[in-house]
């Protein structure tokens, strides 16, 4: 699929027929732990999960910081990877609005700001491994742990349940 999209010189949204029409505000911020192309990488993937929630217009990613690359956080998305062992962990920021009109998922027309995206790396590069629901867990002030609630896993069959166990 790649290669066509690529071929055809369109986006993955485009591809998908889900392009909303957005120009979203990419923040790398400064790293001094990964390269511009490395956070690329892990926001196109981001941005490739975005594509696929119908009628959800993205506003801006932002990079949460190279604090987030700790050990615990590193054994957090090897816990999380389905036997991958991830060697560097990533975490952006997104604004958001919901679709106008409700779904299962969102509250209809609603602003979000700061949604989560933590992503696992290996020497293959990024995996999106949650997404962040109801609850919100910040690196700066409580690390995330294997009771870090309202969460989507992701593997490589798509979501796996949600885990609510904060309050």
């Amino acid at each position: 699929v790649a290669k066509e999209i690529t071929d055809k010189g369109i986006t993955l949204e485009e591809y998908l027929g889900t392009a909303v029409d957005s120009d979203p505000i990419i923040d790398l911020g400064s790293s001094e732990l990964y390269t511009e192309e490395q956070m690329e990488e892990a926001v196109y993937e981001i941005k490739s999960e975005f594509a696929t929630w119908e009628g959800c217009e993205l506003h801006s990613i932002r990079y949460a910081g190279d604090e987030c690359n700790s050990e615990e956080n590193i054994q957090w998305m090897n816990d999380l990877g389905d036997g991958q062992q991830y060697d560097q962990c990533i975490e952006f920021l997104a604004d958001f609005h919901s679709p106008v009109e409700g779904s299962d998922a969102w509250e209809p027309d609603k602003e979000y700001t700061d949604y989560q995206f933590w992503l696992g790396r290996t020497e293959d590069g990024w995996d999106l491994l949650t997404i962040e629901l109801y609850c919100r867990s910040t690196c700066h002030n409580n690390p995330p742990t294997p009771h870090f609630a309202g969460s989507f896993l992701l593997n490589s069959s798509g979501l796996h349940k949600p885990t609510f166990l904060c309050g």
